[in-house]
């Protein structure tokens, strides 16, 4: 399984451990979580991801940042001081100048990598970003605070660019357009509601909006072959299907209401 949703998953499951199965559900990811640490101490990737033209095994932020989170809460539940050493040094990549995951931006703020230097991510950005300001909620890690303020800051500053005409959009996923365009305004949301003076409020409210437009209007912004061929096939079916139950009916003639002759 992809080892992002591996440790997003183990993490739900230690949140909600009040519950038998859930707690050996935790207890079990994080092991399988654990026991995927390669000899560089990170989580790699275990597919290509031809997108980004990337050959496994490759590493990035969202997943080192989610398995960090993880793999401390196991080292919590369990006291156990290795497994916790694991998740300092999964955490430790994370940090500017440690490897590939992250780079400081001209304005000293700091971008994190989903598929590696100079591709920029919006989703990867914001779901390591979230998993910063866990890492620092359950460890207390005041670098993981200084990390989370710095790239909140670069992702302030990179987010017109990652926008075509008010529409979130992330070369990397492919998806559907719109789908795209709610599913990267959600994660934004979700950040916004734990950065300081909610700064993304202005922007989401422009996202929102372009979200509730029309599917017509929406059909002339961002036009795409698939798009324009449902949008198409829906009126033709609708148009057939009234065709068929609401045109008028010819009368029936005289002679055909009319007894059989004996």
């Amino acid at each position: 399984p992809d080892p992002l949703l591996l440790a997003e998953e183990s993490y739900r499951m230690y949140k909600t451990r009040i519950e038998p199965e859930r707690l050996d559900a935790f207890l079990k990811l994080s092991e399988k979580l654990e026991n995927s640490i390669d000899t560089s101490g990170r989580i790699p990737q275990t597919y290509d991801y031809k997108a980004a033209r990337l050959v496994q095994p490759w590493y990035n932020s969202a997943t080192q940042a989610a398995s960090a989170v993880a793999l401390a809460a196991r080292a919590g539940y369990l006291r156990n001081p290795d497994t916790f050493q694991k998740a300092k040094i999964v955490f430790s990549y994370l940090i500017p100048d440690s490897g590939t995951l992250s780079s400081r931006l001209p304005d000293g703020s700091v971008w994190f990598w989903e598929f590696g230097p100079e591709n920029y991510s919006m989703k990867g950005m914001i779901q390591t970003l979230l998993s910063l300001h866990e890492y620092h909620r359950i460890v207390g890690d005041p670098l993981a605070a200084e990390l989370f303020s710095s790239g909140v800051k670069a992702l302030q500053k990179k987010l017109p660019e990652l926008q075509t005409k008010g529409w979130l959009d992330d070369q990397y996923h492919k998806k559907n357009q719109r789908s795209e365009h709610w599913e990267l305004t959600n994660l934004l949301y979700e950040l916004n509601s734990i950065t300081p003076d909610s700064l993304f409020t202005p922007a989401l409210a422009g996202f929102q909006h372009r979200y509730n437009q029309s599917i017509l209007l929406q059909l002339t912004q961002r036009p795409s072959f698939g798009r324009l061929f449902t949008f198409a096939l829906t009126w033709l079916l609708l148009y057939l299907i009234a065709f068929a139950f609401l045109r008028p009916h010819k009368p029936r003639s005289n002679q055909d209401d009319s007894p059989a002759l004996q």
